[in-house]
């Protein structure tokens, strides 16, 4: 006995959120998980040699690897979903949104801790018997504030996107909200795996460590919006 209209609805979307998951998972695991493991190598290997301006080129770095490896292997994953409920997407114009929102996003990212190591770099250099001790938060409020960031760039990592998307769906603002909630509860996952990997060590078990947390963020965001995409893609603009 074949399916009601009803039933292969629900078939198509759960397969199709599934794939979401999936994609999302894969692509922040090789994208984020990437530019972390290059970041981690540059500290490192240069970090105690150059001092605190190699912050500045580690920021730098870091948009730029966030850019190519999240933006670009993140949105050429969800492109390769989102190509058979949307066939008319293109996948440059998705991938450079991604992109676009990824490089934004780490840009604003970077900028506060940047400044942060700058200020206490120079405070240790400049008087390093009477510089104040500045102890490093729990990783409790860190993971917490991490939280917090991540409900204020999941809107800017989702606003190109939007701008395409909005040309193929209805409702296509719904992304925005559905970013923030969704890094919301993810980001602080990406905190942590550097935070660990660091502790453990970088060697095999710490690298292990960070691309699991790496990959449970991207399978949490997938998780999160992939809800909501689901539901925007009953609505298509294309039809």
């Amino acid at each position: 006995m074949g399916m009601t209209d009803v039933e292969a609805r629900a078939d198509t979307d759960r397969r199709l959120y599934v794939r979401w998951v999936l994609a999302n998972a894969i692509g922040e695991g090789v994208g984020l998980g990437g530019s972390f493991l290059v970041g981690a190598g540059l500290v490192v290997l240069l970090g105690a040699q150059f001092g605190p301006w190699f912050e500045v080129a580690t920021a730098i770095a870091a948009v730029a690897l966030g850019t190519l490896f999240e933006g670009v292997v993140v949105g050429y994953a969800q492109w390769r979903v989102l190509r058979e409920p949307l066939p008319t997407l293109s996948r440059g114009s998705w991938v450079w949104a991604t992109a676009i929102g990824a490089g934004v996003a780490w840009l604003l990212g970077m900028v506060p801790s940047t400044v942060i190591s700058l200020v206490t770099g120079q405070v240790e250099t400049t008087d390093a018997a009477s510089a104040p001790t500045i102890a490093e938060p729990p990783l409790a409020v860190i993971l917490l504030a991490a939280a917090g960031v991540g409900l204020l760039l999941g809107p800017v990592l989702a606003s190109a996107q939007v701008v395409v998307l909005r040309r193929h769906v209805e409702h296509a603002w719904r992304w925005i909200p559905a970013n923030a909630v969704a890094w919301a509860i993810a980001l602080p996952l990406t905190y942590l795996g550097p935070s660990l990997m660091f502790d453990v060590g970088v060697n095999a078990l710490g690298v292990g460590i960070l691309l699991a947390c790496v990959l449970a963020a991207g399978a949490v965001v997938g998780a999160v919006h992939g809800a909501v995409l689901v539901r925007l893609l009953r609505h298509p603009l294309d039809a």
